[in-house]
């Protein structure tokens, strides 16, 4: 069963997401229950990405919450489960699930915890396929729209208010 479990500038607002903690456990990589998991945490989300031994919707909730060091699901937490863990991790390496809509740096923060997951071998041959798939659907959708056209970043879009107000302060203070 793949899943997502996690939170989110998005799912939880910013305020809520800032002050989330949790006590971390990566699954043991014997475990009977897991057999692969990718973790993704940048400064808008912390995601662990798993493919589950696990047939039972409570069991693998109950599972991925222990995983957080959770015993019950926190306001802005959420567990995805088969399609829409696909569809989830679809959208994020596509910039469809940023802060700033089609921004590029979340498709290389995905990459990386990626190749994380494959240089300490807690991946499996399914998360490795959908990891896959998903960077080529990221790219793609990158290609085909222009979605990624223009300020993709929080800092950009600061940087260029910034110059916008500067501008329209110093025109005020001309004398005409």
């Amino acid at each position: 069963m793949i899943a997502v479990a996690g939170i989110n500038h998005s799912s939880a607002g910013f305020s809520r997401f800032s002050g989330f903690s949790f006590a971390f456990r990566a699954a043991d990589s014997r475990s009977s229950l897991v057999s692969g998991q990718v973790w993704l945490h940048t400064c808008n989300r912390i995601e662990l990405y798993a493919d589950l031994r696990l047939h039972c919707k409570k069991s693998a909730e109950n599972y991925l919450l222990g995983l957080f060091g959770l015993n019950e699901k926190p306001a802005g937490f959420f567990i995805y489960l088969e399609d829409e863990a696909v569809l989830h991790l679809l959208k994020v390496v596509s910039g469809l699930a940023s802060a700033v809509t089609g921004e590029d740096q979340i498709l290389h923060q995905v990459k990386k915890a990626f190749q994380q997951a494959l240089e300490h071998q807690t991946s499996s041959p399914l998360l490795n396929k959908l990891f896959h798939k998903a960077f080529e659907t990221g790219k793609e959708v990158r290609s085909v729209t222009a979605i990624n056209k223009g300020l993709c970043s929080v800092a950009a879009i600061a940087a260029s208010l910034a110059d916008s107000f500067a501008k329209e302060q110093l025109a005020e203070k001309k004398p005409s």
